[in-house]
């Protein structure tokens, strides 16, 4: 019987250490994919089920924020208190790997903060406090926008709470992200601080590509559609056609600024009503936008996924296609301000092409900010659908900018 109990007793152990140390591995690569250029990981990156691991631990890690550091010294201690009853040798690799995570998330994450701070983003040292926390609100309504080909674009209306604005209030028109796949609107952190300045916002919807159906040039068109419905019905519910952004991440980064620009050059042709109901598009704010999609076939397994859904196939097989969706191509003097975030570990979307981007845009006459927010994934941290502190950062900042271009 004491036979047994010890055998079970070791073989809890076992277990224990076994989930301790895969635990700290996990942790170990979210620390080292934050830290090493997205660029080195291209190789690893065409294989699809590698790179979703690294997404999944980063965006895990950045929705942990502050956390991370306690995580880290948590594991830390348990590491070393097992070694210490092991009679194990304290500078084992598995001690020593315990003591590099902890010193690397501490310095990961003073190293944002900081330069978040830099930034200009209002945010604290330990923020958010409570992690995977939603932070949104309902939307007041939904509408419909349009219908094309027998498909209802239906959107939700956020209202901010007081305005004595008797013109109606500025309305920021967010596309939602989903790789043009997926993805509907949905409730963000990033409303309340825009309803909290006096800006509705409309989360609209387009038509997701499948395998049958590429949507590279309708999405736009949807978008577009959206923005016609400001003009023509926004009067109505209390908005002002006169003042309007756009504003996306990923996927929705992209068509909002196509649309904008598109629209600006007046060359957006929306799937509803008429190029004369577009509004005039008065700023833009991106989120790590896939503005280079042809980059993105050649940089990762999940890009050329996109790709041929979207598009239809490679870049060398569709070269119009491709260049009327990579937004440098829509570039010009007459276009909206446009403030452009990222993070810079994006295994995703990777920061070169968009940084290019930014830089292109700015020397094309346009007002133009680009944001890297150190060591952040795709989503920075809200892929999960709750509060991260890349969000607080994202979110101030484009706040900021709405106030300043809007």
């Amino acid at each position: 019987m004491e036979q047994d109990h010890a055998r079970g007793g070791a073989v809890v152990r076992a277990v224990g250490r076994g989930v301790l140390t895969l635990l700290l591995l996990v942790v170990a690569l979210g620390q080292l994919v934050a830290w090493t250029s997205p660029t080195w990981w291209v190789p690893a990156l065409q294989l699809w089920p590698v790179q979703y691991v690294v997404l999944a631990c980063g965006v895990v890690r950045d929705a942990l924020g502050v956390w991370n550091v306690v995580l880290a010294v948590a594991l830390l201690v348990l590491v070393l208190r097992g070694a210490r009853c092991r009679g194990t040798g304290l500078l084992r690799p598995v001690p020593v790997l315990a003591v590099v995570v902890a010193a690397s998330s501490l310095g990961l994450w003073s190293y944002q903060v900081v330069d978040a701070r830099q930034a200009g983003a209002d945010v604290g040292a330990f923020a958010p406090v409570v992690p995977f926390r939603q932070g949104t609100v309902d939307p007041d309504r939904s509408v419909t926008v349009g219908t094309v080909d027998g498909t209802d674009l239906d959107a939700d209306l956020y209202l901010p709470r007081d305005t004595d604005d008797a013109g109606g209030v500025p309305v920021v028109v967010y596309v939602h992200g989903g790789g043009f796949t997926s993805g509907a609107p949905a409730p963000s952190p990033y409303y309340p601080p825009l309803l909290d300045r006096g800006y509705a916002v409309l989360d609209v919807s387009y038509r997701l590509a499948t395998p049958d159906r590429q949507t590279w040039d309708t999405a736009v068109a949807d978008v577009g559609c959206a923005l016609t419905w400001v003009t023509t019905e926004g009067p109505g519910v209390g908005l002002d056609p006169g003042r309007v952004g756009t504003m996306g991440d990923s996927a929705g980064g992209q068509l909002a600024i196509n649309a904008a620009n598109l629209g600006a050059r007046d060359e957006l042709d929306p799937s509803c009503r008429t190029r004369g109901e577009l509004p005039q598009v008065s700023a833009v704010v991106a989120g790590y936008p896939a503005v280079d999609g042809a980059a993105a076939y050649e940089e990762s397994g999940l890009g050329r996924a996109y790709g041929n859904h979207y598009v239809g196939g490679p870049p060398e097989e569709f070269p119009e296609r491709y260049a009327f969706t990579d937004s440098v191509n829509h570039l010009g003097r007459g276009n909206p301000p446009l403030l452009v975030y990222q993070g810079g570990a994006d295994h995703l979307i990777l920061p070169g092409p968009v940084r290019d981007f930014a830089r292109a845009s700015r020397e094309a006459g346009t007002t133009t900010r680009y944001v890297e927010l150190p060591g952040q994934e795709h989503t920075t941290g809200g892929g999960l659908g709750t509060l991260s502190f890349g969000d607080l950062v994202g979110r101030d900042l484009a706040t900021q900018w709405f106030v300043e271009h809007l």
